[in-house]
């Protein structure tokens, strides 16, 4: 048997859930770089967590003497990837973990070598 709400009763529902579906977040991302330092030629395996949540990742890059992050893989979904380095200097690395309904984690994890 249904029961007969009010409209400002179905207001607070309706609220309620709104509310609830967008506590809904991704956690932490966290991951490390096989390697302690680099060289141009080598390739560095990046790892991650799986964090709740998260259905699929973006990784970005930081290379040397670059001025703006590059996405240099858009939607990947394994928590590994072999990165060949092109260039000696520092490279700092940030993976986000996305869920297309949620949105995406922008506290992703910084690693440099």
């Amino acid at each position: 048997m249904f029961k007969v709400i009010g409209l400002k009763a179905f207001f607070y529902w309706v609220l309620f859930l709104t509310v609830f579906q967008a506590q809904a977040s991704i956690g932490s991302v966290n991951f490390t770089i096989d390697k302690t330092s680099i060289y141009r030629g080598n390739t560095v395996t990046l790892s991650w967590n799986t964090p709740q949540n998260a259905t699929y990742y973006d990784l970005n890059v930081l290379k040397p003497g670059a001025s703006h992050w590059l996405t240099f893989r858009r939607g990947y979904t394994s928590n590994s990837f072999n990165r060949f380095i092109n260039k000696n200097g520092v490279h700092s690395f940030y993976i986000s973990a996305c869920n297309p309904t949620i949105g995406f984690n922008s506290l992703g994890m910084f690693l440099s070598l």
